[in-house]
């Protein structure tokens, strides 16, 4: 099986700046232990492994010391890599498969939007220090397997400052 590795900086139009992600396209599934090591070596926050499924890529992202569930950043820079690479036409969308759901990037000069999929919120405790950090007491404080979600009073004030 062939492999191909490239570090990508996502976030920027600056070489060596921005978030960076390894990107490995490989020809077809692999071995998560061997993912692991390959991810352990890259030492960046995230490798992307990709291999083409039917009509959309097969995607998994692991950190240095696990698999994770979903890397936005990684995601992104993948997409890129595939354009790139002339693997997929700059002018489609790609779907990529994931444990969290599908996921679809779309190529609009030079932005790369990633559409994610929908998360349930549940109404969860406050998180300590979450009013200083906002600036105002949310209305609303929820949780999903990735955030933490507040919703501000409705009055004149904003969560932006």
């Amino acid at each position: 099986m062939s492999h191909e590795l490239h570090p990508v900086d996502a976030f920027t139009g600056t070489p060596f700046h921005g978030n960076t992600a390894a990107i490995c396209i490989m020809d077809g599934p692999a071995d998560p232990v061997w993912m692991q090591q390959v991810a352990g070596e890259m030492k960046y926050s995230e490798t992307a492994f990709l291999h083409p499924g039917p009509g959309s890529w097969n995607l998994k992202w692991f950190t240095p010391e696990r698999e994770v569930d979903l890397c936005g950043h990684a995601t992104i820079a993948a997409a890129f890599t595939l354009w790139t690479t002339s693997r997929e036409n700059p002018g489609s969308a790609i779907a990529f498969e994931t444990q969290s759901g599908t996921l679809t990037a779309q190529k609009d000069g030079d932005w790369i939007t990633i559409d994610f999929p929908a998360e349930p919120v549940t109404s969860a405790a406050s998180v300590p220090e979450l009013d200083k950090a906002l600036g105002v007491s949310p209305v609303f404080v929820g949780r999903n397997r990735f955030d933490i979600l507040a919703r501000a009073p409705v009055s004149g004030r904003s969560l932006h400052h």
